[in-house]
């Protein structure tokens, strides 16, 4: 097979309508990024190429992100078309999925002038720091369990050893 039968084929199946993925997001304002290209909106990106695990950045207007990985598979259209071309599609023939969907986180509830009280962290009493037990210590100093022992030897039990100076 010459190399412009094989040029053709890799070019048949780029232009094929399946050789594209479309992203879409939940969001229809948001800019999806591909693999740090801007695909806008929703778009479509070449689907057909080599191994690779792309990454995928929405972005909505109010500051919301999402992210995925989306990975090139090797799937039976690639088996077969490597078969006819002599194992050139089993490398440079993988493909994303037919349609790619990201959704956004949702939207945090904005806080209004009629909302409960009670939910409110307003309403709640303050902690009282006085009110709670000090922490235990973990310093370095021996606790009441690590103070030595006060027995006496069995060679001078007369005998005491005190370091404490006279009056």
């Amino acid at each position: 097979m010459s190399a412009r039968a094989l040029a053709a084929i890799a070019l048949a199946a780029v232009l094929n309508g399946c050789a594209t993925t479309r992203v879409t997001t939940s969001e229809p304002d948001a800019v999806i990024w591909f693999d740090g290209r801007p695909v806008g909106t929703s778009g479509t990106v070449l689907a057909m190429g080599p191994p690779h695990t792309a990454r995928v950045l929405v972005v909505a207007r109010d500051g919301r992100r999402a992210r995925a990985l989306v990975t090139r598979e090797l799937t039976r259209d690639t088996v077969e078309a490597g078969f006819h071309t002599m194992g050139f599609c089993l490398v440079f023939c993988w493909s994303y999925p037919e349609a790619v969907h990201v959704p956004l986180p949702p939207r945090e509830r904005k806080v209004a002038w009629d909302d409960d009280p009670a939910a409110s962290a307003w309403a709640v009493a303050p902690v009282d720091r006085w009110a709670l037990p000090p922490p235990a210590r973990a310093g370095p100093g021996p606790g009441p369990e690590k103070l030595p022992s006060t027995s006496t030897s069995s060679a001078s039990p007369a005998k005491s050893t005190s370091t404490r100076a006279a009056p």
